[in-house]
């Protein structure tokens, strides 16, 4: 059986406080399984889920978005 595994990793950031991210995801076909959103922080002491979808959503493109919490020295990227 085969399972995509992917990892897409943002620069660090240099802004603190509340943000917005807002992107578009596509999920379908039989090997769909969850794309989460994620941050880390020295503050926060390892990995926040900010989103999460799992399963197939359709042949179809989707908006989402979400508010994290940034410190300095965050990171944030996307798993699937």
């Amino acid at each position: 059986m085969f399972y995509c595994r992917c990892r897409l990793n943002m620069p660090s950031l240099s802004y603190s406080g509340a943000a917005c991210v807002e992107f578009h995801y596509h999920m379908f076909g039989f090997h769909v399984r969850t794309l989460r959103l994620v941050h880390r922080s020295s503050s926060v002491g390892g990995d926040v889920t900010a989103w999460e979808k799992s399963g197939q959503r359709g042949n179809t493109w989707h908006r989402a978005n979400t508010e994290i919490n940034l410190s300095r020295d965050s990171q944030v990227y996307v798993m699937c």
